[in-house]
């Protein structure tokens, strides 16, 4: 069983995908009870390769609902 994780008004569900430098998951925003796709990047992972300038430029907002 995953242990959910609180961030914000949400909370973290199972992973949906994993890529380089970050990781989609299913989020529940408590009070709506909607259900979104959110990405979680590894600042780390960023900073190490130098990647934020890029993350900036391509910064945009993409929500998917369940």
């Amino acid at each position: 069983m995953e242990l959910k994780k609180r961030v914000g008004d949400y909370e973290l569900g199972e992973v949906l995908g994993e890529g380089t430098y970050a990781t989609v998951r299913r989020a529940r925003h408590f009070k709506s009870g909607l259900e979104f796709a959110i990405k979680c990047i590894d600042r780390q992972q960023v900073e190490k390769e130098h990647m934020a300038k890029q993350l900036k430029k391509g910064k945009s907002c993409v929500v998917f609902c369940f």
